[in-house]
């Protein structure tokens, strides 16, 4: 995404040509459409060793090869059944993982890139899925927590994910945060802004009596009432309602329960922006994004319109276009009061790399305890690099990771 700036790790095609069930792949500069690749790929940490080592076992002290993608992504498409008995829909889809975006086809963040700091080693935590990585950047650990969904704590939704093969994810990581570090310390002047349940909200509507609210949705709402008994429904109801309690970072860090009046903390998007503009945003913010839900996140296709969600999260099969929309729309609140702007650090990150093509192998990493499972807590996930905007007016390339 940032080779036009010429100061960051180069790319040779031809030494990252891969193959797999008779198709073959090289790494392409210009993405087909905003929402490639449109199958999700694969996320959890035996498919991102395939990804980073062609295989699922990996022995301690093997170095990435970074040429499983594509392998890894045939399975992925095969999985979801789009190209069942159709070798030629799934030799189309294989190479749009091995596709990136130009800086013509993302201009805001790309933009970010040519004129603030670009910390280009920033890894993730651990070779896997959103959770454990997040649980590693606000509490240092994951607890043991592999992929998402290993900690939940609430028995209805792994018979959620039998009945209807919708898994919410809904982890529960019961540990101090760096917000509980924070208010130990006595600074409070924080916020959490969000935007979207963690699930689509429109699961809300249907169950709640909403289906001719949507109509396209009442036969998805009734398969769900048919798979489903009235705690269940009520279960995720609360994961899509669009309360606090269905908020990701509410639900996810239990820890956070224990500050005094958190529910303060946490507010909308739309404060966000008018603090911003006023100047009086607090010190410390996270601006929790929309997020996509693919229609591979469940196996009974008759839910998918009901269990999807294109958010602005630049995650795959979500079009991009809602990311850089989004991204702008924070940027413009932030310099529209230009004596805040000079005192604002805005970082732009994300917590994995989403199964999508990297040529940079993570280094090894070391346990948190001087001891871990071979592989993952031993082993950093995907290069993320991170815009780091505060005032730089020229590209900046910064090798920091972000504990340095």
């Amino acid at each position: 995404m940032y080779g036009s700036l010429g100061i960051l790790d180069g790319l040779d095609l031809k030494a990252f040509t891969s193959s797999a069930d008779g198709l073959d792949g090289a790494p392409v500069k210009g993405a087909s459409a905003l929402n490639v690749p449109c199958v999700a790929p694969n996320e959890e940490f035996k498919s991102v060793n395939v990804q980073l080592f062609g295989k699922e076992d990996v022995a301690p002290g093997e170095l990435p090869t970074m040429k499983g993608f594509l392998q890894d992504y045939v399975g992925a498409i095969r999985k979801s059944g789009v190209a069942k008995d159709n070798p030629d829909a799934l030799r189309a889809l294989a190479g749009e993982v091995l596709e990136s975006y130009t800086p013509e086809q993302l201009p805001v963040i790309n933009g970010l890139a040519e004129h603030y700091a670009v910390c280009d080693m920033w890894f993730s935590s651990v070779p896997s899925q959103t959770n454990p990585n997040r649980a590693f950047t606000f509490c240092g650990t994951s607890l043991g927590l592999t992929d998402n969904g290993w900690l939940e704590k609430d028995p209805r939704a792994k018979l959620i994910e039998e009945k209807v093969g919708f898994g919410p994810g809904d982890d529960q990581f019961d540990t101090k945060t760096l917000w509980n570090a924070l208010h130990d310390a006595g600074h409070d002047d924080w916020k959490i802004f969000w935007q979207a349940s963690t699930l689509p909200e429109k699961i809300s509507f249907a169950l709640t009596g909403g289906k001719t609210w949507v109509g396209h949705l009442v036969e998805s709402a009734v398969n769900l009432t048919e798979h489903l008994d009235a705690d269940h429904q009520r279960y995720l109801i609360e994961l899509s309602s669009g309360e606090l309690s269905s908020c990701y970072t509410y639900r996810l860090f239990r820890g956070l329960h224990a500050i005094p009046e958190v529910e303060r903390r946490f507010a909308r998007m739309d404060e966000f922006h008018e603090q911003a503009r006023a100047g009086t945003l607090p010190r410390f913010s996270l601006l929790e994004p929309s997020w996509t839900v693919p229609q591979e996140s469940t196996d009974v296709s008759r839910l998918q319109s009901l269990a999807t969600a294109l958010g602005n999260d630049y995650h795959p099969p979500g079009n991009l276009s809602a990311g850089e929309a989004f991204l702008q729309s924070v940027y413009m609140s932030l310099i529209a009061n230009r004596a805040a702007w000079e005192k604002t650090l805005l970082i732009v990150t994300f917590d994995e790399g989403v199964g999508s093509f990297d040529h940079v192998p993570p280094p090894a990493a070391v346990p948190p305890w001087g001891s871990g499972r071979p592989g993952f807590e031993t082993q950093h996930g995907f290069a993320r690099p991170s815009r780091s905007s505060w005032g730089l007016t020229t590209a900046r390339r910064c090798t920091r990771r972000r504990t340095s």
